[in-house]
């Protein structure tokens, strides 16, 4: 048995854990008396303190639940900062609730006394304190271990229990029985071996095995020394260091130790070892129980892995990351040398899993991770950040033109990372982005450098697919005033500082307004109106594009169905509906409600989706889709030409129309191979019996070349630009196309 004890804290980190020995006991296997006794001074590291490991909290929460016994972590006043589910289920309550709890208010009447004490003298020695009662017929043995500042005092403290009822009752059936004591001595499973004058008097099976022997003859007579190597972990010789261990043994009645043995082939291995002075024949001998550590150690290493490596990648994930950037940052310093921060994201990963499956985007991102590690050179570093995100750090830059190497390496990693990932199932085209600091121009410790890179690959990913930035100042600005306009999103809607815009759908073989789409505008504390484009990004990341589109839908719907009832007749309304908006399972619910609240007829409403939009979850798409088709919506594809064209989608989803890109037609009377595309969309549209309206229409002889061509619709600066709703009114007034009778 042993306990786990908390090492001095450092600033900014959870104190680790140390594992220590068992409850003192006297020469003659029984606790010392008294309710509790400190040890003897601080433990020593060849003692009591077996190792010291700092961790992060959730990897304390994990070891401490790892415990079979109850252990916990309190401040000087008995409050609850951390315990394990063990303690938890014993004390009937969630772990949630009991944290931030105070101890002594769980604590029976009868302990509270004897509690307060311990603590009380365990912030004032500095010592940890091991005791021992009695609950319920069972022996349980507590040890409460303080937690030191960087000043020495005690901060905190540790206290862990351990039933120990089965040990005491087979040490005292040992005492009782000659007999009984060797039956269980050799047909125990444990390790177990007599010391008699610093040898090997008797092994156990259990022990020949450990240590890969064939007869006891082979162990009898050796010493401690002789079975380990000449040196142990800690740099002590092993013979020295036995003598000692033996004699504090005999002085304290017992002691356990962690131990470096050697297998009869040459292995080493590390064992916890627990003696105990025993009198047998009459002479005091010491009762050595081994246990073998290896597959802790090795349990401990792969948490420790799990702790500073991604579990996906095997690469060294943000925590080692950010380590390892301030042992590069202080050897840049110490050399006057340049380094650089990398932060690396794939464009639209999201797509790749929506479309092909999260075991799909795994792999990718293994494979991903391969290709950026081998292009590393040996002394640059690379560790995943999150999601689809790395960081890489490179060293030793040019001192002459830093910027210039990280610009070649950018291009080179952009360049390896370019090809396809044949990934058994699939084949995955992507691009990525990268965004770049320098130390030192661009920031002198690892936060500002991280920041900067971040927001250098947030510059990259506006500015388009699969590229590079390097951090410049006035990025941050741009930055900010993202920041700014997210911030000043929350409440614009409270505030009633939105507005919609309409702009008709005309009709290009009659001339007749058919539609209207419409537009959000932002009217941002009192400013002129901005335009969706400098703000809609912002509202899908902060996912305030939901409250925002659902206030779209009702009031474009309300303001139909006003119309209809000023004459305009038929006139379909068109609504955008966001990336964001779509993929909520509630977004069907939402529509209907629109409708429903307005009195609007289902085929008057039309709905725009992006070509990209349909190709993700594409089985939800479809329900969605097949739903609102039922209900008699009609669905339109908004810039048609620009993402995922393909005709196998378009008769899949029965979208009723397909809206040209402004892109095709703007050059359209100049540009032959534009006009072609253009007439291609539109007789692939007839062949799938769907509808046409071209956007961006801006001159008559590019109407007249629609029609000719067979385009159905067409909106734009031509008509009309976005009005609202009275404006509208007015306009239409003048073409002659709205009741005269109006009230």
């Amino acid at each position: 048995m042993f306990a786990l004890n908390p090492s001095r804290a450092s600033p900014g980190r959870v104190p680790g854990v140390l594992m220590t020995t068992p409850p003192i006991e006297t020469p003659d296997g029984q606790p010392r008396p008294g309710a509790a006794e400190p040890s003897a001074g601080r433990a020593r590291p060849d003692q009591d303190r077996i190792s010291t490991r700092c961790y992060s909290p959730d990897a304390l929460v994990a070891i401490l639940d790892a415990l079979p016994e109850g252990a916990f972590l309190m401040d000087p006043d008995g409050t609850l900062l951390a315990l394990n589910q063990t303690l938890a289920e014993r004390l009937g309550r969630p772990r949630a609730a009991l944290l931030g709890s105070n101890v002594y208010e769980l604590l029976d009447p009868e302990t509270l006394i004897t509690r307060r004490q311990a603590v009380a003298q365990v912030l004032e020695t500095g010592q940890p304190i091991r005791f021992e009662d009695v609950r319920g017929g069972r022996i349980i043995a507590h040890s409460l271990n303080p937690v030191f500042d960087d000043q020495g005092r005690v901060v905190q403290i540790a206290v862990f229990g351990a039933d120990i009822t089965a040990r005491r009752q087979a040490e005292r059936q040992l005492r009782e029985s000659e007999s009984r004591f060797r039956t269980l001595f050799t047909e125990s499973q444990q390790a177990t071996l007599l010391i008699e004058e610093g040898r090997v008097s008797a092994a156990n099976r259990a022990a020949l095995k450990m240590l890969r022997l064939d007869r006891p003859e082979q162990l009898l007579g050796r010493s401690l020394a002789e079975l380990s190597p000449p040196v142990q972990p800690d740099g002590r010789a092993s013979a020295a260091k036995a003598d000692e261990l033996i004699r504090l043994a005999y002085e304290q009645g017992g002691c356990a130790f962690e131990w470096q043995h050697l297998r009869a082939d040459g292995e080493p291995f590390p064992a916890l070892v627990l003696v105990t002075v025993i009198r047998h024949h009459g002479k005091d001998l010491l009762h050595n129980v081994w246990q073998d550590l290896t597959e802790q150690k090795q349990a401990q290493e792969r948490i420790a892995n799990l702790i500073y490596h991604d579990a996906l990648t095997g690469l060294p994930n943000r925590v080692l990351g950010q380590d390892q950037l301030q042992h590069a940052l202080a050897a840049a310093s110490r050399h006057h040398a340049s380094l650089a921060v990398l932060y690396l994201d794939l464009d639209k990963f999201k797509y790749v899993n929506d479309t092909h499956g999260h075991s799909v985007g795994d792999r990718l991102l293994k494979e991903v991770a391969h290709r950026l590690s081998r292009e590393l050179r040996a002394e640059d570093f690379l560790c995943r950040l999150s999601g689809d995100e790395f960081m890489l750090i490179l060293t030793d830059l040019p001192g002459a033109a830093p910027l210039a190497s990280v610009a070649t390496a950018c291009e080179r990693l952009l360049a390896h990372l370019t090809p396809p990932y044949d990934l058994g199932t699939a084949q995955i085209f992507t691009t990525f982005a990268i965004g770049a600091a320098v130390y030192p121009q661009d920031g002198r410790d690892g936060e500002t450098l991280m920041r900067n890179a971040d927001t250098a690959l947030h510059t990259a990913k506006q500015a388009g697919l699969h590229g590079y930035c390097l951090f410049e100042a006035r990025m941050n600005r741009a930055l900010t005033e993202y920041v700014q306009t997210r911030e000043a999103l929350h409440g614009a809607l409270e505030q009633g500082e939105f507005a919609l815009r309409y702009q008709p759908q005309v009709c290009l073989r009659t001339g007749r307004v058919v539609g209207m789409e419409a537009l959000i505008r932002w009217r941002r504390r009192g400013a002129e109106l901005l335009l969706p484009g400098t703000f809609i990004g912002a509202a899908e990341e902060s996912g305030l594009i939901v409250p925002i589109g659902r206030w779209l839908l009702h009031e474009a719907c309300r303001q139909a169905v006003a119309w209809q009832a000023d004459g305009l007749r038929d006139l379909t309304i068109a609504v955008n509906l966001s990336a964001v908006q779509f993929r909520r399972p509630e977004i069907m619910g939402e529509v209907l409600d629109a409708l429903a609240a307005s009195g609007l007829a289902p085929g008057l409403l039309e709905l725009e989706l992006t070509e990209s939009l349909l190709l993700q979850n594409e089985a939800i798409v479809q329900e969605t889709v097949t739903r609102w088709k039922a209900q008699g919506i009609k669905l339109a594809i908004d810039d048609f030409g620009t993402g995922y064209s393909s005709l196998a989608y378009l008769k899949h989803f029965r979208v009723d129309k397909l809206k040209i890109d402004r892109s095709f037609i703007i050059d359209i009377l100049q540009d032959e191979e534009a006009r072609a595309i253009v007439q291609a969309m539109i007789q692939m549209a007839r062949g799938l019996n769907l509808r046409t309206i071209a956007e961006g229409v801006e001159a008559a002889a590019v109407a007249e070349q629609l029609r000719v061509m067979g385009c159905d619709e067409a909106q734009g600066y031509l008509y009309s630009p976005p009005l609202a709703a009275e404006e509208l009114w007015a306009w239409l007034r003048d073409r002659g196309g709205v009741p005269t009778d109006r009230g």
